[in-house]
């Protein structure tokens, strides 16, 4: 039964039936809050939250009232209580969220067609497997999701990129690192690029003074060479500029700037030897050209450090592109439940659907299932009711006058009596001496007895173990073989003398004294185990020595039994040294992946960070798009609830009807009922004439012949009727009356 979640709900719970005869209904019994138990989604027990009492409605139903904090866990809720005196009362239901409650229940629900089942086929179509196939393989055309194989490809080889991407990341982001730490170190105050400035600034200091002190002597030459400098300077700034742009990778010792900076300082040189050589020459535009300079190199190395200062921030903890980092996994993340909780809802299906196995029957299926017996029962040819009742109406007739005779034959036949006891005044027959005679003698062969007196004894014809072979033998196995009639005959031993008797062979036969003696001895040991017999059966009775040390020990046994059972309990024998070894196991697994571990996880969250910032841009569109198809999916997959269980209006399949028909046959086949050829021929075709022996269980032909020899012909001799067979005059059956006058009863003979 199914409740909507948080939503109270009142119903009859019971019976509560008597613990001692299991029937009678309790209708008195006390069933406060904290006796109804509650199992939500198969956790632990715990009383209602509802605070009323249940109180008894009637036949021992009584009523119990949940609210919405009891109906507030999808799943399993499961009712119990077990009152004194009550046989325990349980009852399942099932908590539905309340958009799918409402949906199937609701006033308005629209899950289901007029006949209450989830209307499938108003969906799909008429055949909702092939509309359902088709409609999916659209979807998936559609939405041209990529195969496995696809998928695998796709990755396989974009593994190989993102790995060789970051392996590339990693080495750059590295060297950047160092040339910006490297950087920054030139430029403080003291480093190399500060110190060439310096340099450089001094020297120019110089140029200016000896500028100045030429200013009165001026000539052609003296703007030509300026102008020389001047356009040499421009283009040795230009490649400075160049260079800069591309200072992530040229300021290591021996980089492309680091060289650039070497020959501008050779240069710088050049230059300063041309200064010398013209210092008869001097103009007033060299300090204002190199101020210039100067100023355009302090704004590009600060836009360098503010961009590098802003890359830094950005991947820093918090950073722009950190955050951006976070959000994808964070998505990747709930992607991933989702796609978890389809595989949970789909997996129910199994191959080829093998995991609905518990569709429930649809009445639309009743026409189809009746078409496909009624074509099997076709094929089959099993005889109707109506030729069945034409084939006995003769029969009940034939019956009809044959149970008539043979009610007047009963009349005439029961003088016979049960097993012949009516027969009491049969008088021998001298004929029956021989027979006698000879059935007593061939007993008397087949046992042995002739050997006694009429015949002699050939071989072992005496069996061993025997009265008469332990009669003349002494062995364990008494064998007749071990008998010698010259020697152990009573002849034999009569022949031998009194002496022999008497003497035992040479010795003399014991005094009175002798033998009173040894009747004393006798007596005294007897008189002994009469004592200790009677002292044994003293210790067995119940209180006695043995008895006591057999209640002591048994006392003991059951100390040790309830020891073992508490030890059972607490623990087992093997418990504490399998916890030792898995303890042991993992301590082992902990050291072999300790020094690879950390690692490897640095290395992949290296990759996902790679991976998230090369889609960062198109991931989360990908991702809504996908939460998109997923909720979709959950929405029509949520139909077929557990094991198929809502699959309830599948509309039949024109395809099963040859597997209904074959399975109906192999049903028939199986019980071999007759077909109506069969029956047909049993009516046309002649059965082998038979008759069932006294007593015995006779087939349906031998019981028609033996009804027919009944009624048909038949002779009466004094208190024996003889009936006949086909032939009219071979013996089929016998019968013997009780009076050959007037009879009342008749029993078979033969």
């Amino acid at each position: 039964m199914f409740l909507k979640q948080s939503t109270a709900y009142t119903f009859r719970f019971g019976p509560f039936l008597d613990d001692t005869d299991g029937k009678t209904a309790e209708t008195g019994l006390t069933i406060s809050q904290a006796d109804i138990r509650l199992s939500k989604g198969g956790g632990n027990f715990a009383q209602k939250n509802e605070s009323s009492s249940s109180s008894h409605d009637e036949i021992g139903f009584y009523i119990v009232v949940l609210d919405a904090t009891d109906t507030n866990t999808c799943g399993e809720l499961l009712v119990a209580c077990h009152e004194s005196g009550a046989l325990p009362v349980f009852k399942t239901f099932y908590v539905l969220e309340e958009a799918i409650y409402d949906a199937m229940f609701g006033a308005s629900a629209n899950a289901f067609n007029s006949d209450g089942r989830v209307d499938v086929a108003s969906i799909e179509g008429s055949d909702a497997t092939d509309q359902i196939n088709a409609a999916c393989d659209t979807a998936l055309s559609d939405y041209d999701a990529p195969t496995k194989a696809e998928m695998d490809s796709a990755f396989s080889t974009t593994n190989g990129k993102i790995d060789t991407v970051d392996d590339f990341l990693d080495t750059e982001v590295a060297a950047i690192l160092a040339d910006t730490n490297e950087l920054q170190a030139d430029w403080a105050n003291g480093g190399r690029l500060d110190l060439l400035l310096d340099s450089a600034i001094s020297k120019i200091d110089v140029i200016d003074g000896i500028v100045d002190d030429i200013l009165v002597d001026t000539g052609t030459t003296l703007d030509g060479k300026l102008d020389t400098i001047d356009d040499f300077l421009d283009t040795e700034v230009a490649a400075i500029l160049a260079d800069t742009n591309e200072l992530q990778g040229d300021w290591a010792n021996g980089g492309r700037l680091d060289l650039l900076l070497d020959s501008v300082i050779s240069k710088v040189d050049v230059i300063d030897g041309i200064v010398d050589d013209i210092l008869v020459d001097t103009g007033t535009t060299i300090p204002a050209t190199l101020t210039t300079i100067d100023d355009f190199l302090d704004t590009e190395v600060a836009a360098i450090l503010a961009d590098t200062n802003e890359l830094q921030g950005d991947w820093a903890d918090g950073g722009r592109l950190d955050l951006l980092l976070d959000s994808a996994i964070s998505k990747i993340d709930v992607v991933d439940g989702i796609v978890d909780n389809i595989l949970v809802d789909t997996a129910e299906i199994g191959t080829a659907g093998a995991g609905l196995t518990a569709v429930p029957w649809n009445s639309s299926w009743d026409a189809e299932v009746q078409s496909e017996c009624t074509d099997a029962l076709n094929a089959y040819d099993p005889p109707t009711k109506a030729e069945m009742d034409a084939a006995h109406s003769t029969t009940d007739a034939l019956i009809t006058t044959v149970d008539t005779v043979v009610d007047a034959i009963l009349v005439d036949t029961a003088e016979i009596g049960a097993a012949g006891a009516g027969l009491t005044a049969v008088p021998w027959n001298s004929a029956w001496d021989a027979e006698v005679q000879s059935e007593c003698n061939d007993a008397l062969v087949a046992i042995g007895l002739d050997h006694l007196v009429s015949a002699s004894v050939a071989g072992s014809d005496v069996v061993d173990n025997s009265i008469i072979a332990k009669l003349v033998s002494k062995e364990s196995t008494a064998d007749w073989d071990d008998y010698v009639n010259t020697t152990d005959s009573l002849q034999a031993l009569r022949d031998r003398g009194d002496s022999a008797w008497t003497t035992g062979g040479g010795g003399s036969a014991p005094t009175v004294a002798e033998i009173r003696a040894e009747m004393d001895s006798n007596s005294t040991q007897l008189a002994a185990i009469v004592a200790d017999t009677n002292e044994l059966q003293a210790d067995w009775t119940n209180g006695g020595r043995l008895d006591l040390l057999l209640d002591s020990a048994i006392s003991k046994i059951d100390v040790i039994d309830g020891i073992v059972d508490d030890i059972l309990v607490d623990t087992g024998t093997t418990l504490p040294s399998t916890l030792s070894t898995i303890d042991g196991i993992v301590d082992s697994i902990l050291v072999d992946t300790g020094t690879t571990l950390p690692a490897t996880l640095a290395t992949i969250d290296g990759i996902v960070d790679a991976i998230l910032v090369d889609t960062g841009t198109t991931l989360p569109a990908t991702l809504a798009t996908i939460d998109g198809i997923v909720d979709d999916i959950l929405a029509d997959t949520a139909v077929i609830g557990a094991n198929g269980a809502g699959l309830s209006a599948i509309p039949w399949n024109s395809a099963w009807d040859s597997e209904v028909q074959s399975e109906v046959t192999d049903a028939l086949n199986s019980y071999d009922p007759p077909t109506k050829a069969e029956l047909d021929a049993t009516w046309t075709t002649a059965q082998t004439e038979s008759y069932a022996s006294d007593g015995a269980a006779a087939t349906p032909a031998q019981l028609l012949y033996m009804i027919y020899c009944c009624v048909s012909e038949f002779a009466v001799s004094g208190t024996t009727i003889t009936g006949k067979k086909l032939d009219g005059s071979t013996t089929a059956m016998t019968w013997t009356i009780n009076d050959g006058t007037n009879p009342t009863s008749r029993t078979r003979a033969s």
